[in-house]
C-alpha cells in the first residue's frame, strides 16, 4: 500500500508529511514477516528502520534438520547488502512494490527540513 501512495494519482492526494509519518509508524516489512530474498534464501524480518523502509534486517532461517545448530543464524542488514533485496513476503511477490529513498532524509519526519505549517 505504501508503494502505491508514492505513485499518481495517490501521490497527488496525500500530503508528503503524512506519508513520512506513515513510514515512521507502519513498517513495510514488520518484524516477524516471513520473506524470501532475491538469492532464494528464506528468512524472517527482525528489525527495520523508517529511513530505509524496504531494506529490513533479516535473520536467515536454518535448515530445521535434527542435529543442526540453528542458534547462530546469519543476520543480513539489507541496507548494507545492495546486491540483495526482499523478493517475496508472506507468499506475495513484492519485487515491483519496493521503494528506496532518493535522498538521505526523504522518509524522516524532518524530510526537507521544513515543519508542518512552515511557509504558510
Amino acid at each position: 500500500a505504501l508503494s502505491l501512495m508514492r505513485r499518481p494519482p495517490y501521490s497527488n492526494w496525500i500530503d508528503p508529511t503524512v506519508f513520512r509519518a506513515l513510514v515512521q509508524c507502519v513498517p513495510v516489512f514488520a518484524p516477524g514477516t516471513m520473506v524470501v530474498l532475491t538469492d532464494g534464501r528464506r528468512g524472517v524480518v527482525v528489525a527495520w528502520t523508517p529511513e530505509f523502509p524496504c531494506q529490513p534486517t533479516v535473520e536467515i532461517l536454518g535448515t530445521g534438520l535434527m542435529g543442526v545448530d540453528d542458534s547462530e543464524r546469519e543476520r543480513i542488514d539489507l541496507r548494507e547488502s545492495p546486491h540483495l533485496s526482499v523478493a517475496w513476503a508472506e507468499g506475495f511477490d513484492v519485487t515491483q512494490d519496493l521503494f528506496f529513498p532518493a535522498s538521505p532524509h526523504e522518509f524522516t519526519l524532518a524530510g526537507d527540513g521544513t515543519w508542518v505549517g512552515q511557509g504558510s
